[in-house]
């Protein structure tokens, strides 16, 4: 069995990536966590074809141990948890080290690379965001020799309309109103495709 490498594998887009491994008949899924007692680390734990490496993203040593000997990864930093200028610089170190280490397929959990897309105006900087393009763009230039590597570019999850994140908000007439990043990302999105 091959064994994934799923950095992120606690949150809400790691957790059916690591469910999905942990199912297949090709694949074991091998998680860096931060907290290897944590509830959704216990959770995970006891599914099939699923081992914890406790440690951080944002620690080099902690990268090559947890790459070591895997066949491939799925790659979400938390920017939220370790800022724009960390998931910038350990985006970019995670696919080196991951290359280093010898894994053949390297996937890359990416967002809008918002400012790009509104052609540097600063308005619509979003750290999280453009420090995933920046990464993103990084790796793609690398090109596919050596290691095969995917970018997969998400907008919000819809679990983010009621969890308090994306929520509408009810106005005084009854209307409601979806006032919030995304919406920017979508147009931008659209303005650019059909524009």
């Amino acid at each position: 069995m091959r064994e994934v490498l799923v950095i992120g594998g606690t949150g809400a887009q790691g957790l059916p990536v690591v469910k999905a491994l942990s199912s297949s008949k090709q694949f074991s899924a091998r998680v860096l966590t931060r907290d290897a007692k944590s509830l959704r680390a216990q959770e995970i734990a006891k599914l099939p074809n699923v081992s914890l490496v406790e440690g951080r993203q944002d620690s080099q040593e902690d990268l090559h141990r947890a790459f070591k000997g895997v066949y491939g990864a799925w790659v979400n930093t938390d920017g939220f948890t370790i800022g724009e200028k960390n998931e910038l610089f350990y985006g970019c170190r995670a696919y080196e080290i991951a290359r280093y280490q010898g894994v053949q397929h390297y996937v890359y959990a990416c967002a809008d690379f918002a400012l790009k897309h509104a052609n540097w105006d600063e308005n619509y900087h979003w750290g999280h965001n453009d420090a995933k393009g920046r990464v993103a763009e990084y790796i793609l230039a690398q090109g596919q020799g050596g290691m095969k590597s995917s970018v997969l570019t998400t907008g919000p999850y819809m679990n983010m309309l009621w969890d308090g994140m994306f929520v509408p908000t009810q106005q005084s007439d009854g209307t409601f109103v979806w006032a919030n990043p995304a919406s920017m990302s979508l147009y931008l999105t659209y303005h650019m495709l059909y524009q």
